[in-house]
This record gives C-alpha cells, structure tokens and sequence, in this order.
C-alpha cells in the first residue's frame, strides 16, 4: 500500500513538472523537402529538376550539405516516380545565423519560382510518426463508419 501510495505520489509530481508538448525541444541540424512534379514527369526530366532545387539550396550559407534522391526506393515511398527527396544537413547553430524555421521561411519563395516542380520544405519533428514521407509535418487520416462514401484526407495542423 505504501509503494502504490509513492508510485502514485511520484507519477502525478512528474505529470505536473515535466513540460508537455508534441515534440521535444531540439536543437534541429538538417531539414527536409518532398518535391512533386506533375503526373508522367520522366525520370530524367525529374533528375533535372531535383538538380536545380539542390543547387539552389546549397548557395544558402547555411547550409552544410544535402542528399536529394528521385525515383527507385524514393518513388514507392514517397508515391510515384514524380516524386524525389532532399534532405539537407545545416551548419552546426553556432556557426549560422539562422534558426532552421528561419532558413525555410527564406528558402520557400525561391524554390516556389521554380517551374514545374513542387518543393515541400519542412523541419521534422524529433519524433517520426508513421514510416513514409509526407509533405505535411503531422500526417492525419480521420474515417467514419457513419458514411461509406467518405475519402479519409491527410491533412496538415
């Protein structure tokens, strides 16, 4: 009785002290971006793409280095062949003068300017939820039995 007595003391001590939120703080050292071409895009008008968002990025003085991808394993993961993935290491955040958020608040516009293709730049969260790439940072499905014809959406919040 004392034990669960102590047990219990301790757990609602902790549930009061320890901060709640979805994520844990982070210092974040690399971003993301999903890239989207339109539907029959060809592999190597894909690769041309991707290259030019990749040089793009790398011009930021932030920026570290960068792996992007297209097609093969990108493509059954991310959806199609249409698809590619960049992922970008930033510099240690003693030596840039941007926080991560701040970096892909500057870099959107300009790799919106680019025709073609759609860049989704995001910061992942530390803790990864569900195995595929998505281009929202919180994938969410909602179903209902209520309405058989009712399409589950992932949506963004």
């Amino acid at each position: 009785m004392g034990i669960s007595a102590l047990v219990l003391a301790a757990t609602l001590y902790m549930f009061v002290t320890i901060p709640k939120a979805s994520s844990p703080t982070r210092t974040p050292i690399r971003c993301r971006s999903t890239t989207e071409a339109s539907q029959g895009t060809s592999y190597y008008q894909m690769v041309d793409y991707e290259q030019k968002i990749a040089d793009l990025v790398s011009k930021d003085p932030n920026v570290d280095s960068l792996m992007a991808s297209v097609g093969g394993t990108t493509a059954s993961n991310l959806g199609g062949p249409n698809y590619g993935e960049l992922v970008v290491h930033l510099k240690p955040r003693s030596k840039r003068r941007l926080a991560v958020n701040d970096i892909i608040k500057e870099l959107r516009p300009k790799l919106a300017g680019l025709a073609g293709i759609k860049s989704y730049l995001q910061n992942p969260p530390t803790i990864q939820i569900g195995g595929q790439g998505h281009q929202e940072s919180l994938p969410f499905s909602m179903q209902t039995p209520d309405k058989p014809n009712c399409t589950p959406r992932r949506t963004s919040f």
